[in-house]
């Protein structure tokens, strides 16, 4: 009886995409983003340790002051996350399946940037290991849809719609 031999070869994949869903200006002078990350597995074997950081420290510089609030349906979140001393969305813990998908939201309040409106452009970045230890890192594209491999910023804008009131008498 003769043995046949079958080589298996692990092709990991995954795309980041990241947009901006809204952009509200405060009546308190904030302002509040709120991000949607998508993360799909485009490989042929399941991805585990799965992260994504986002560094909001480098997106919106001193003097701006961040506040950050990360949420997820479909991944373990890192409740430590602020964005500037831990920029760890997810607590590194979960496997992402092949084909599969999910979302991150993340809702940023900013203060104290003074002057500077933007544009602030940010990027998030997804790192997994595959079963033969393999570190696959996708930088975010912008967008809804994750694209292996493209990588572009997601741009916000902080428009104050200066208002200006008269009354005659």
């Amino acid at each position: 009886m003769s043995t046949t031999d079958v080589m298996f070869n692990e092709m990991p994949s995954f795309g980041v995409a990241k947009r901006a869903v809204s952009v509200v200006l405060n009546e308190d002078g904030t302002t509040t983003v709120l991000y949607e990350i998508n993360v799909e597995n485009y490989g042929n074997v399941h991805l585990d340790s799965l992260q994504v950081t986002d560094d909001l420290g480098m997106t919106f510089p001193a003097p701006c002051v961040v506040d950050a609030v990360v949420t997820s349906d479909d991944f373990t979140v890192n409740p430590d996350y602020d964005g500037t001393a831990d920029i760890n969305l997810l607590d590194g813990g979960d496997m992402l399946l092949v084909l599969d998908k999910g979302a991150i939201l993340l809702e940023v309040t900013i203060d104290s940037c003074g002057t500077n409106m933007g544009p602030f452009m940010n990027l998030a970045v997804g790192l997994a290991s595959s079963p033969g230890d393999s570190m696959i890192i996708d930088t975010s594209n912008n967008g809804s849809e994750p694209i292996p491999d493209s990588m572009s910023t997601t741009d916000v804008m902080f428009n104050a719609m200066p208002e200006i009131g008269a009354a005659k008498r």
